[in-house]
């Protein structure tokens, strides 16, 4: 018969295995998109306003006292005339512009300065996504190095159900 706790790492590890195959899926999907990108059709745009954000929330790690982290997040709007009509876009890239080092934010920031005249590139798809920087960068692996990360903890939760936790 095996214990209790065998039952409750192969339930958990089973969890987490498939949760990382959907995340490696959606990742994947990401990443084909990133890499797409680099084919999208471009046109001429203009930068409407160029800031640094300043996010804050509450983060806890395991068993540690919460504790309060600050984020700068750029946030750059922009705007492009599409057959006649004009349309405004937010992603500079294919993932979300955040950190908590605010030098690097302001860098980014400083490379689209309001008013600024820039290449805007759109999915033929749908016209109304549109990014700055086409292509994959650093941090588009970021999600698929997480999902590996969570199906290498799932299996490895099972393997050590089945092998230490269950009875010999």
């Amino acid at each position: 018969m095996r214990s209790i706790l065998s039952w409750v790492f192969t339930g958990v590890g089973v969890v987490l295995a498939v949760a990382g195959v959907a995340t490696l899926a959606a990742a994947l999907k990401q990443l084909w998109e990133a890499a797409g990108s680099r084919r999208w059709p471009s046109v001429p745009g203009r930068i409407v306003s160029s800031d640094v954000v300043d996010v804050s929330r509450k983060v806890q790690v395991g068993d540690e006292l919460e504790k309060l982290v600050h984020e700068h997040r750029v946030e750059i709007r922009y705007e492009f005339a599409l057959k006649g009509v004009l349309v405004s876009g937010i992603d500079v890239g294919q993932v979300p512009e955040q950190s908590t080092d605010e030098r690097w934010a302001q860098a980014r920031v400083a490379k689209y300065p309001k008013g600024a005249e820039v290449r805007v590139f759109y999915s033929p798809e749908d016209p109304t996504r549109s990014i700055l920087e086409p292509g994959i960068h650093a941090a588009s692996w970021i999600p698929l190095l997480v999902a590996l990360a969570v199906i290498a903890t799932g299996a490895g939760m099972v393997l050590i159900s089945r092998l230490w936790l269950a009875p010999g």
